[in-house]
Order: C-alpha cells, then sequence, then structure tokens
C-alpha cells in the first residue's frame, strides 16, 4: 500500500488500514439487487452504523450520505433502487 507491502491480515484488519475489495463480477457479487443504495452502502459498514442490537438509523444515514457524497453516485437520492443506476454508479 502506497508502495510498502501489506502483510496478510483479516479482512477487518485490512478494512482498518483503508484496504477494501472491487469485485471482479459487480452485478454477482457487488452489491444486493433487492436493497437501495443506503442499505448497500450499510452493509460496508454495518458494525460502524450498529446499536447493540439494532442499526441506528440517524448513524446510517449520516454515514451513507456521506459515502453517497464522497463518492459521486449519480442518483436522484440514497433510497432509489440500485438497479436503476449505470454501471459504474453501481
Amino acid at each position: 500500500m502506497q508502495g510498502r507491502p501489506v502483510p496478510e491480515s483479516s479482512p477487518k484488519a485490512a478494512i482498518r488500514k483503508g484496504l477494501g475489495l472491487l469485485t471482479e463480477d459487480r452485478k454477482k457479487s457487488g452489491y444486493v439487487g433487492t436493497l437501495n443504495i443506503r442499505e448497500n452502502i450499510s452493509l460496508a459498514r454495518l458494525q460502524r452504523i450498529k446499536g447493540s442490537v439494532f442499526i441506528k438509523k440517524r448513524r446510517e444515514r449520516e454515514f451513507t450520505k456521506q459515502q453517497f457524497d464522497k463518492l459521486r453516485i449519480k442518483a436522484p437520492d440514497l433510497e432509489a433502487n440500485i438497479m436503476n443506476l449505470s454501471g459504474g454508479n453501481q
């Protein structure tokens, strides 16, 4: 990472280091087609947005809006169906 080797570690450790997975086949394993944009973004960070049992909706909205803006997703809003997005936005 940034010219330095990254030792093998757990997925959780990799995420802490800022690493992620970009799937080769986005339609097959890059998103859940039955979920909307907000729900798909939430899947990546459930630990960050959940309470003791349930997802904290306010935390979820803040996190997903931040990611939506950061990634410059072209969609009407976070509740849009992910299947309605162009390939790059999916």
